[in-house]
């Protein structure tokens, strides 16, 4: 009895444009690959040039056409403010590609890889993300419906919108970058790959939002700011760790997109991410968001100090009332309410905040070095913000001036345990990556 065949043999007897291509021919006549791309496929030549009293060639069986998915990361952009730009993992396959997009009847056609080594790292990918990552999203004592909404939720959904699905697959080898500091460059290659297919598809989406597609932009934006953070933070690549600049990238990233979800609060409410939206009430206490808004209501006096005039008095004044608001919704409606703030304030920023955080004003840089101070106590439960605290607060001391310089001196006090109430993580901060 004859042996099944499985997967493909060498074979010399493809047609010619399929050589040409030096893509796999399936010797049908004419061609599967012929067909496609609406070409004269040179098997059908040779078959009616053949004698029809001569020796017959037993006409193969039809094989099931295999589908070539193909993604658009063949012909990726960077992906800016995330990762810098890196070739692609595809680019560099000996394996070559069709000049022309195969159509194929499914929403993720154009998303996966072509080839069988590509697509069972995606599935390693999204295995480790369900198992593993998925649990770095939030704090282990924090209630079920967040496990469930990363773990279950969020897959499920991604199945329908392939740029969160690349999102999640970004997320996870970002994570596996940090944990196998062995493997960094190769994950980290994969993550901007995936990325960088990402933000194309979140585009795309922004510039439509549904109710049926909210929920999927909420996601993404909210693994756009994670994935940011995870892939500026110190590292083999990048010891000295990120800048002031790499920060406020992170805050036009994050803000350019959450501003753009702002008017769909009903919709996510009713979605899976529903917690997010509600004011529950918690026993939580937070030793360093006392100290903080404390250190904050000095800091406004030295604000009221300024001239009325003076226009960067009113937008000082403005982020505060703006911060003051995350600190007190995030007591009240999470477990973990610093990095509830860390993610949600720079969604708040206004433009001319940023700017003045781009040009390094000191006052501004004021309000900035009590954000570094909240991002730092969400150190020990979440692995992507490590090691950047400690560097935005000295890469802003080194712009401060009087009277300004005295909030980035209690911020690093606070951080290095030199301040008598701090609650210092020196493991923590002089870790590298």
């Amino acid at each position: 009895m004859a042996t099944v065949r499985l997967g493909y043999t060498k074979s010399r007897n493809g047609c010619l444009r399929c050589k040409q291509r030096r893509v796999k021919c399936d010797e049908n006549r004419p061609c599967l690959a012929c067909v496609r791309h609406n070409v004269e496929c040179s098997l059908l030549s040779s078959s009616d040039a053949s004698t029809p009293g001569g020796p017959s060639k037993s006409t193969p069986l039809p094989r099931r056409p295999r589908a070539r998915l193909r993604s658009p990361a063949r012909e990726r952009a960077p992906a800016r403010a995330l990762v810098s730009s890196q070739p692609s993992p595809a680019s560099t396959s000996d394996q070559d590609v069709p000049d022309t997009p195969d159509t194929v009847d499914n929403s993720l056609s154009n998303y996966f890889p072509n080839n069988e080594a590509d697509w069972v790292a995606d599935l390693k990918l999204m295995h480790h993300f369900i198992t593993v990552a998925s649990n770095t999203l939030f704090q282990p004592d924090m209630t079920s419906p967040y496990g469930d909404l990363w773990q279950v939720h969020i897959p499920k959904l991604a199945f329908l919108y392939p740029f969160l699905l690349h999102h999640i697959l970004a997320f996870s080898a970002l994570h596996l970058a940090y944990v196998l500091p062995e493997e960094y460059r190769k994950y980290m290659l994969t993550a901007s790959h995936h990325q960088s297919i990402a933000l194309q598809g979140t585009r795309q989406g922004l510039s439509n939002i549904t109710p049926e597609n909210v929920d999927a932009l909420f996601g993404s934006s909210s693994l756009v700011f994670v994935g940011a953070l995870a892939a500026g933070r110190p590292s083999p690549d990048n010891p000295d760790g990120p800048t002031l600049e790499s920060l406020v990238d992170i805050f036009y990233l994050s803000k350019g997109i959450g501003g753009l979800l702002n008017n769909s609060d009903s919709a996510l409410r009713n979605g899976p991410f529903g917690p997010f939206f509600t004011l529950t009430a918690t026993d939580v206490t937070s030793p360093v968001l006392d100290c903080v808004s404390a250190q904050i209501d000095k800091y406004l006096v030295r604000v009221m100090d300024m001239s009325r005039e003076d226009p960067v008095r009113m937008i000082i004044e403005s982020e505060i009332a703006s911060l003051t608001i995350c600190i007190k919704r995030a007591l009240v409606s999470t477990r973990s309410p610093e990095y509830r703030i860390i993610a949600s304030w720079p969604n708040l920023m206004t433009d001319k905040f940023i700017s003045l955080l781009r040009q390094r004003h000191p006052a501004a840089l004021g309000l900035l070095s009590y954000f570094c101070v909240i991002m730092h106590a969400t150190e020990p439960g979440y692995w992507f913000t490590r090691g950047w605290s400690f560097r935005i607060i000295q890469d802003i001391s080194r712009s401060m001036t009087a009277p300004w310089d005295q909030d980035s001196v209690w911020a690093l006090d606070w951080m290095t345990g030199r301040s008598g109430t701090a609650h210092s993580l020196p493991g923590i901060i002089q870790s590298t990556y």
